[in-house]
């Protein structure tokens, strides 16, 4: 399976991981696209486009591409939200912001809830 990532980041530097496009498109807010809050890449600095039609929200890639930007906007993150990744590799760093994001999800318990609401596991690249 290849590994791919999609990073949104709010106007607070806030980042958001996304295993595709389908679940970027899926979970970001329709209200917040149209407010320009995002500024959307993939693991390799491509910069993405997003707009919404109703209540749809959409992602394309462009021809701009800023790594740079990313791994400045990534490593910003990972100082503010105290989150330790032992690699540079962007791939590895969406893992451990997926990990953490596990860790802080709710609930926990019950077992049997947390389980069917977050699965077994944070998701994978």
């Amino acid at each position: 399976m290849a590994r791919h990532a999609i990073f949104a980041f709010d106007q607070e530097n806030w980042c958001s991981v996304f295993i595709d496009v389908g679940e970027a498109s899926g979970r970001l807010e329709a209200n917040d696209v149209d407010a320009g809050e995002y500024v959307v890449f993939d693991q390799d600095g491509t910069v993405f486009e997003t707009w919404t039609d109703g209540p749809y929200v959409h992602l394309r890639p462009t021809d701009e591409h800023d790594p740079a930007q990313l791994r400045a906007r990534l490593r910003r993150f990972l100082d503010e939200q105290h989150i330790e990744c032992a690699s540079d590799d962007v791939i590895d760093i969406a893992g451990a912001i997926l990990e953490a994001d596990w860790e802080d999800r709710w609930p926990k318990r019950p077992r049997w809830l947390a389980r069917r609401l977050h699965g077994d596991a944070p998701p994978r690249l």
